[in-house]
């Protein structure tokens, strides 16, 4: 899955990348590119993505393993 994402002339390009394994489970990468600014700002930008990243995917393993709906977004504030 590939998608571009930002705001006003600062976007992104993320690309979620499914690989099955040979007994039968999923690796997941997410790879992010195209931040802007300082070192620092790249640094703090690709740490809050990261974040981000990991509560869709614990979202998402919540819903397909529990059929359960948590809002990790929300819960996070």
């Amino acid at each position: 899955i590939k998608v571009e994402w930002g705001g006003g002339d600062q976007f992104t390009q993320v690309i979620w990348k499914f690989e099955k394994t040979e007994i039968g489970n999923t690796i997941l990468t997410i790879e992010e590119f195209g931040f802007a600014g300082s070192a620092d700002q790249i640094i703090s930008s690709a740490l809050d993505s990261t974040g981000g990243f990991n509560q869709v995917i614990i979202a998402l393993k919540a819903f397909l393993e529990h059929d359960a709906i948590i809002n990790v977004v929300e819960d996070h504030v």
